[in-house]
């Protein structure tokens, strides 16, 4: 009965713990273990720095990496029609969109990089994009107001269900 009290614990920390896996700006350039990152992972680890910030409530510090992004991979740094530079505008319009979304705030989504027009094509649809994470953005902060709580029910019974099972089992051992 002790491993499983035990096991139910530690599931349940697993579960509340939104910071496993935090990755830092300082990561990015640096790694500690000597491995040399191309570009695109340094691209990508600056999207995971960027919302890891976000989780951790530091919005300024967030949107910072994901400006970085652009500026450190954009045009300026790469010829114009490079693939690192449309991989850059593109994830950092994702991480805008996830950091938006993290934070409940709608209007980070006009921080959107606008798609040049000399990739061949103009089926990006930064309107479309943006008004979709607008829309993410508020939905989000909406379930966070306790009167629309039973929009996102499933994740309140993901985090409050390990936490009852275990109220519970505490309770009957005391009681017996």
């Amino acid at each position: 009965m002790r491993a499983l009290k035990l096991l139910l614990i530690c599931f349940s920390l697993l579960l509340l713990n939104g910071a496993l896996g935090l990755k830092f700006k300082s990561q990015c350039d640096n790694p500690s273990d000597g491995h040399i990152p191309t570009t695109g992972e340094r691209i990508t680890c600056y999207h995971l720095a960027a919302t890891t910030q976000a989780y951790l409530g530091y919005e300024d510090q967030a949107l910072s990496d994901c400006a970085t992004i652009i500026t450190t991979f954009g045009s300026g740094n790469y010829a114009p029609d490079s693939d690192i530079v449309k991989r850059a505008e593109l994830e950092t319009n994702n991480c805008f969109f996830d950091v938006a979304r993290i934070t409940g705030k709608p209007q980070i989504c006009t921080q959107y990089v606008i798609q040049r027009s000399d990739w061949g094509t103009s089926l990006f649809g930064e309107d479309s994009t943006q008004e979709l994470c607008k829309e993410e953005a508020q939905r989000v902060a909406d379930s966070r107001n306790i009167t629309n709580i039973h929009k996102n029910s499933i994740c309140v019974l993901a985090f409050a269900l390990p936490l009852v099972v275990l109220g519970i089992s505490i309770f009957r051992n005391k009681s017996a």
